[in-house]
C-alpha cells in the first residue's frame, strides 16, 4: 500500500472513531414524542407534510408553555460542549410589553433548557432569545443553534426543557427541537474571527521582574475620590488599587495625576480599570457588542492611554473590560464578541507601549467556572494577567441585591445550604475557585482576583472573606487579589457597621472602631510586605 493510500485509511480510521464516540443526538420532539401526549395544551398537528408540535400565544405569554423533564438525554452529553438546534415556524405573532417595562417589549424566547450545578447555587436556566420576524410570520421553516456546555459535575437529575410561546398571539410551529454535540470549538472560531493565532501547546510567558514571589493584597477604588482617601487606603495597609471607572476620552487627566502621585508616594500597584463606552445595555451587557462608534471610541480610549503612560511606572497594568457578561458562547445576534473586542485593544496598546502589563478577564463576569476551556481562549502576548471575581455564593454576597434566597436569621456561614444538601464552608469555596485549574494548567495561566466581597449584615460575612483570603493566599498561581470596596456601596462597604439590617438606615461604624470584617481585611493586608 503507497503511502497515499495509508494517509486515506489512517484519516477514515480517525473519522470513523470520531463517530463511534459522538453521542447519538436526542430529539426532545420525536425521541420523546409520547410524552408530549399527555403535555396539555401542545398539540401534535400536520404542517408542510410533516407531524409538528403547535404551541398558540397570548396576552400573557399564551397557553403554550410546557416543561419535559429528560435527564437521560443530557447525561450523554456530560462534560461536553453542545448544541441545542431548533426547527420552527412563525404563524401571525406578534410580541407583548414585558411584564417588568410595558415600554419594551417581551424577547421571543421560544425554548430553554435547564439543570443544576455542582455549586450547589443555581439552576442553569438557559433563555436564548430569536428576532421575532417583522409582520410576525417566518417564511417557511428556520433554524437556529445555540451553544451551552453540560459541566463534568453537574446534577442531572432534574435536567430538562421547556418550549415556550412568548408573545401575544399567533402560533410557534416546532418540527424538531434536539441536543447534539457541538460539531466544533465555539472559541476557535471568535480566535479565527479576531485574525489571532494560537499555537498548538501556547504557553502564557511572563517577564521575571513581574514575577518576584511577592502576593499583592489591596482594594476596588473609583479613580475620582480624593487623595485623602487614598492615603487613608494606604495607612490600611494596602498595596495594589484595581482604579475604576475612569473614561480615557473625557475625564481629567490632571485630576487623576493627583490621586497616581498619592499611590506612588506609597509605592502602590495599580491596576487600571476605566469603563467601557457604552456602559451596560439591554439584558445587561454591554452595547458596544453591538455597537461601530462604541468600539472605536473603546480602542481610541485605549490607544490614548497607551500614549499617556508610556514609559511610566506609577500605573502598572492596564484592566481592558470589566465584565463582559456577554453571555457564555456569546449571542448569535451580536456584531463583536468582547474577546475580539480585548484582543484588539491589547493589540493597539501593544504597538504603543510593548512591555505594558495586562488584565483581561472571561465572558459572564469572570468567575472561576467561566475559564473552563470551552469558554475561554488565552491572549497570545506576553504578561497577561487573567482576572477572576469571586462571589459564592451570591445567595450570600449579594444578599438584596440579587434576590433574597436565603434567611440570615436561620441560616448562616459556614454551614449554610441553598440547593441540595451540601454545606457552604471553606471547603466548597475551595471547590469552586478551583475551577480555574482547567485553564491554568494548560496554558500556564496567572491569575489576578479582581473582586470578592459579601453583604456586611450577612452572619459570617467576617469568616466568609477571612476563608477566601487564605485560599487566594495558598493559590501558588495567584498573585494579586482586591477587596470590593472601597467608598462605594454600603453594603460591601467596610466602614459600615454589620448589625443594620439590610432593609434598614445603613450606619457608619462609630469613629474609632471596626466592624469584624474591617479586622479581618486589615489583618490580611497586614501581610504585605512580609
Amino acid at each position: 500500500m503507497n503511502g497515499l493510500a495509508m494517509a486515506a485509511v489512517s484519516c477514515l480510521a480517525v473519522l470513523a472513531a470520531a463517530a463511534q464516540e459522538a453521542p447519538k443526538p436526542f430529539s426532545f420532539v420525536h425521541d420523546a414524542k409520547l410524552a408530549w401526549n399527555k403535555k396539555k395544551p401542545v398539540s401534535w398537528v400536520e404542517k408542510d407534510g410533516a407531524k409538528v408540535l403547535k404551541l398558540d400565544g397570548g396576552p400573557d405569554g399564551g397557553s403554550g408553555k410546557v416543561e419535559l423533564k429528560c435527564p437521560e438525554a443530557f447525561e450523554r452529553f456530560r462534560g461536553m460542549e453542545v448544541e441545542f438546534v431548533l426547527e420552527y415556524m412563525l404563524e401571525d405573532a406578534k410580541q407583548r410589553p414585558s411584564k417588568w417595562d410595558k415600554k419594551q417589549m417581551e424577547p421571543f424566547r421560544p425554548v430553554t433548557w435547564h439543570w443544576e450545578h455542582a455549586d450547589a447555587e443555581w439552576s442553569s436556566w438557559e433563555r436564548p432569545w430569536v428576532k421575532m420576524p417583522e409582520g410576525g410570520s417566518t417564511e417557511g421553516w428556520q433554524v437556529k443553534r445555540f451553544r451551552s456546555c453540560i459541566e463534568k459535575d453537574d446534577i442531572l437529575q432534574k435536567a430538562g426543557i421547556e418550549l415556550h410561546a412568548s408573545f401575544g398571539s399567533g402560533a410557534l410551529y416546532v418540527k424538531d427541537y434536539r441536543i447534539e454535540a457541538a460539531r466544533d470549538a465555539f472559541m476557535d472560531g471568535i480566535v479565527e474571527k479576531a485574525g489571532a493565532k494560537i499555537p498548538e501547546g501556547y504557553r502564557c510567558e511572563y517577564s521575571k521582574k513581574w514575577l518576584d514571589g511577592k502576593k499583592r493584597r489591596g482594594i476596588v477604588a473609583i479613580w475620582s475620590f480624593k487623595p485623602e482617601d487614598f492615603e487613608k487606603i494606604a495607612g490600611w495597609g494596602c498595596d495594589l488599587v484595581r482604579m475604576s471607572r475612569f473614561k480615557p476620552l473625557e475625564d481629567d487627566y490632571e485630576k487623576l495625576e493627583a490621586r497616581l502621585a498619592v499611590l506612588k508616594k506609597h509605592n502602590i500597584r495599580v491596576v487600571f480599570a476605566p469603563t467601557t463606552p457604552g456602559g451596560k445595555g439591554n439584558r445587561n451587557k454591554y452595547a458596544i457588542f453591538n455597537s461601530d462608534s462604541d468600539r472605536e471610541k473603546f480602542l481610541q480610549g485605549w490607544e490614548k492611554l497607551a500614549t499617556y503612560f508610556k514609559g511610566r511606572d506609577d500605573v502598572w497594568a492596564f484592566g481592558i473590560m470589566n465584565e463582559p457578561f456577554q453571555g457564555l458562547f456569546g449571542n448569535t445576534h451580536d456584531k463583536y464578541n468582547y474577546w475580539q473586542l480585548v484582543y484588539e485593544a491589547i493589540s493597539r496598546i501593544r504597538a504603543i507601549d510593548p512591555d505594558r502589563p495586562i488584565v483581561a478577564t472571561a465572558d459572564a463576569g469572570g468567575s472561576p467556572g467561566d475559564y473552563l476551556l470551552h469558554f475561554m481562549r488565552p491572549y497570545p502576548f506576553k504578561d497577561v494577567w487573567y482576572e477572576l471575581h469571586f462571589y459564592s455564593p451570591l445567595a450570600l454576597t449579594h444578599y438584596g441585591v440579587l434576590g433574597k434566597r436565603m434567611d440570615p436569621k436561620k441560616q448562616q456561614y459556614p454551614g449554610m445550604k441553598i440547593l441540595g444538601p451540601t454545606p457552604w464552608d471553606k471547603a466548597m469555596l475551595s471547590r469552586i475557585f478551583d475551577k480555574r485549574r482547567e485553564f491554568a494548567e494548560k496554558y500556564g495561566a496567572r491569575w489576578f482576583v479582581g473582586e470578592f466581597s459579601c453583604m456586611r449584615c450577612m452572619p459570617g460575612a467576617a469568616q466568609w472573606l477571612d476563608d477566601c483570603c487564605n485560599i487566594f493566599d495558598a493559590a501558588d498561581d495567584v498573585d494579586m487579589w482586591a477587596y470590593h470596596s472601597y467608598g462605594e456601596y454600603h453594603g460591601w462597604n467596610l466602614e459600615y457597621e454589620e448589625e443594620t439590617p439590610y432593609e434598614g438606615k445603613p450606619k457608619k461604624m462609630p469613629k474609632g472602631e471596626e466592624c469584624s470584617r474591617m479586622k479581618v481585611m486589615k489583618a490580611h493586608w497586614a501581610e504585605n510586605g512580609r
